[in-house]
């Protein structure tokens, strides 16, 4: 059955009849004129027409029209529409009743008398007027009776006359018949699509897109499919005795793996804290990227999920990679390995002399690190570098003023401070200053001459002819024993760097009276402090039996005498004078058989 409808279709097709969806026609439509018989073209298109009318079950009506009745009479029988489309076909008779009207053919007259409401089957009085059906348009070429439609059927006027069969299906009408299944998967998924029965319908064709696997349900209303490569459409027809539904169509996606390649773009070599973009070229398909960092290497700050990213850089070395991502594929695309560095540091010092004195040349270094592009020296004020700067050692002379030393090194990450050392430079010693002590003394008197004490410094005192420096050499206090010269007491300071200029005090000796020790013999002894407020120190440095102190004016009158006791080596005593008023004195100490005699300042 579905063979004659299908050569019902082609048929249709090759003599420009109408085809519709669910329905097939086949028409029969020529024009006629008042007066003149039918010629050849009538007769011969009106056999092709009835060669169309193939017997089957599924012709649902058959319609007459023409120019005086569009709208024609139309039998909605599908019983007597077969009937008479066979009786066309074969040439045979049929009178039927179906609509309200007769329908007839007499097919032994005029290869088939069509004539609707006839008096009888192949009546002779057929030129009914003025209101008749008839169709005979093989009457002959010079008879002008070759019918009517709505008209008188013998030398009708000129019109147009048609007959249109209209074959259906066998399917329910109104049934929804779309396709249900996912317009994307994925490459090598299993995928259903369905439709819903249709009544009526013996089987469903399916096709699918190239590079699909059919594996199940071809002829039913449920398919199973692996996808293939390429997407395009899934098609389904439902067959049926009469013929075939609409053909409904699904369009699908079937993702493939990803094929491109992509190369990450950035610098491979950054700084600790750089911003630096990455990207790739994006891939056709592909929905989303993900990147990922190695740890310590810095972190994403931006973009992730694009096809470019923000990092900031971070500490240490690490690997920077990129993968693609579809709905149903990913695909790892580059990994870029990435060299960070950081500031210059190092756990080295600046080496250099220990010692050093204003105008000196030194050399100042610090241990090469390769990965340090520049050096650069900044040294105190008036110090000055010679040559190396921009090295890792300079040439330095120095100034007077000790202070820092600053080492700034850079990479290609730039700059850093990278050490500071102290230059401790020395200079040669100031003159010590004012020499503290008694100026004006006896011959042979004993004194105790002192400086500021300065560290670092060596003290070098010398004394006048026939003095002798006693105790405190490289001291800041000297102990001096004069003889009978005036002269200057004198001090220099000396460090690594050298020696100060002298500081002087003019010493003058006088005879003190010395007739007041008559018989006696010399009591070595210190006295101090000389000047004083009164209260004065005496160091015997030989033993003594009982003492006596006697002070008198500088002219010898006796002020004040005082038994003081025994003294001994190394014994001192302490003398409180401070009952005389100020001025210039003689002292007196004695025992049975040595003495000394000193001149004494009182400041008040």
């Amino acid at each position: 059955m579905r063979k004659i409808y299908q050569l019902l279709l082609l048929a249709a097709f090759v003599m420009g009849f109408e085809l519709s969806f669910g329905q097939a026609t086949i028409t029969y439509s020529e024009s006629f004129t008042n007066g003149q018989g039918s010629p050849g073209i009538q007769c011969t298109n009106w056999n092709a027409f009835r060669a169309q009318l193939v017997p089957t079950n599924c012709y649902v009506s058959m319609t007459v029209t023409g120019t005086f009745d569009a709208v024609g009479l139309t039998c909605t029988d599908p019983s007597v529409t077969a009937q008479m489309a066979a009786a066309l076909y074969n040439l045979t008779d049929l009178y039927a009743s179906a609509n309200g009207h007769i329908w007839s053919l007499c097919g032994s007259r005029y290869s088939g008398e069509f004539w609707i409401d006839p008096p009888a089957l192949c009546s002779g009085n057929n030129c009914p007027g003025p209101n008749a059906y008839i169709l005979r348009p093989c009457i002959g070429g010079s008879n002008p009776n070759w019918g009517g439609v709505n008209t008188n059927t013998c030398g009708a006027p000129s019109q147009i006359m048609t007959l249109t069969f209209t074959l259906g299906n066998s399917f329910t009408p109104g049934v929804e018949d779309t396709i249900v299944g996912p317009t994307a998967a994925c490459a090598g998924d299993t995928i259903t699509y369905s439709m819903d029965t249709i009544n009526g319908a013996t089987g469903f064709t399916w096709s699918v897109p190239v590079g699909a696997t059919i594996i199940s349900g071809q002829g039913t209303n449920t398919l199973m499919v692996i996808a293939g490569g390429n997407g395009g459409t899934v098609l389904v027809q439902g067959t049926g005795s009469c013929g075939t539904t609409d053909i409904d169509s699904i369009s699908t996606v079937y993702e493939t793996p990803i094929s491109g390649t992509a190369t990450i773009s950035g610098a491979d070599s950054v700084c600790a804290g750089d911003s630096v973009w990455y990207s790739i070229t994006p891939i056709a398909g592909v929905s989303s990227y993900t990147w990922t960092l190695g740890s310590g290497a810095g972190s994403i700050v931006s973009g992730q999920g694009t096809d470019q990213i923000m990092v900031v850089a971070g500490n240490t070395p690490g690997d920077l990679s990129v993968t693609a991502y579809t709905n149903c594929f990913s695909k790892a695309l580059d990994t870029l390995s990435l060299v960070v560095s950081t500031l210059p540091t190092s756990t080295a010092s600046i080496y250099g002399p220990s010692q050093m004195c204003a105008g000196d040349t030194i050399s100042l270094g610090f241990p090469l690190a390769p990965s340090f592009l520049t050096y650069n020296w900044m040294v105190p004020n008036g110090s000055n570098i010679l040559s190396g700067q921009g090295t890792d050692m300079i040439s330095l002379e120095l100034g007077s003023t000790a202070g820092s030393v600053i080492l700034e090194v850079s990479n290609e990450c730039g700059y850093a401070n990278i050490d500071t050392a102290y230059l401790p430079i020395e200079n040669i010693p100031s003159a010590p200053g004012t020499i503290s002590g008694d100026n004006s003394l006896c011959i042979n008197d004993t004194a105790v001459y002192s400086v500021t004490f300065v560290n670092g410094l060596t003290y070098n005192w010398s004394a006048p002819t026939g003095a002798t420096v006693n105790a405190g050499q490289g001291t800041n206090q000297a102990t001096i024993i004069f003889g009978s010269n005036d002269g200057n007491v004198s001090v220099t300071a000396t460090n690594m760097c050298g020696t100060s200029p002298a500081s002087d005090l003019a010493v003058t000796l006088d005879s003190c009276l010395t007739g007041l020790l008559e018989g006696l013999a010399d009591l070595p002894a210190v006295l101090y402090p000389n000047p004083s407020n009164g209260r004065v120190k005496v160091k015997f440095t030989v033993p003594t039996g009982d003492l006596n102190m006697t002070v008198l004016t500088v002219n010898g009158q006796t002020l004040l005498t005082k038994g003081m006791g025994s003294a001994r080596q190394g014994t001192e005593l302490e003398l409180d004078l401070t009952s005389l008023g100020q001025g210039i004195y003689l002292l007196k100490i004695a025992d049975q058989t040595q003495g000394m005699v000193r001149r004494i300042e009182i400041f008040k």
